[in-house]
């Protein structure tokens, strides 16, 4: 008895780590963008409940999740992914403000980019998939000035979790890739 006892004791806690989304990866080119005066929200972004927690959650196959006790969001998912949309579009559309939706700090928009994330899916060593649809927002008047639906798969260039949150990282910006054509697109219609 006082062996078992001892050996449970001796087991050292697995290292908890924490990841964040990052804009940080190779082959991201930036261009200079269309200049435009019409600044910009990004928000909100709505992310299923099952995945918006502290644990990473992975899929397994049959549609089983998996969450990781040692691999963690350093911050809400949603919030990650606000973050790393706003600092694409910033960087590709020159010329304009973009912040977040809502803002405590009373940031003046004439466009809203509403974001629900629908799956964001993959598990180490395979790929992930990122299922999007965006709405552009008039902010003044109120309507919908365009809707997208966005599927994405990016492939994981290794088998752990640094390597899943990178892929996770590339979709996203494909993502905000795609809301910065919209914009590129009808540059001129919308100052």
């Amino acid at each position: 008895m006082l062996i078992l006892i001892l050996a449970g004791c001796s087991s050292t806690p697995s290292e908890i780590k924490y990841y964040l989304l990052s804009s940080d990866l190779p082959n991201v080119t930036k261009h200079a963008g269309v200049a435009g005066n019409g600044n910009i929200a990004v928000g909100p972004v709505i992310v299923p409940d099952y995945l918006d927690q502290p644990l990473i959650v992975t899929v397994n196959d049959g549609g089983t999740l998996n969450l990781s006790e040692n691999d963690r969001w350093a911050s809400p998912l949603s919030r990650g992914i606000q973050t790393l949309l706003i600092s694409r579009l910033a960087d590709r559309l020159s010329g304009r403000r973009v912040g977040a939706f809502p803002s405590s700090q009373g940031f003046i928009h004439k466009y809203r980019v509403a974001v629900e994330i629908l799956r964001l899916e993959g598990k180490p060593g395979h790929v992930v998939t990122l299922h999007a649809r965006f709405q552009v927002i008039d902010s003044e008047s109120g309507p919908i000035l365009y809707e997208q639906e966005v599927q994405l798969e990016t492939p994981m260039t290794g088998a752990g979790y640094p390597e899943l949150v990178a892929a996770q990282s590339a979709a996203t910006l494909q993502l905000a890739d795609a809301m910065v054509s919209y914009f590129d697109s009808r540059a001129a219609d919308l100052e």
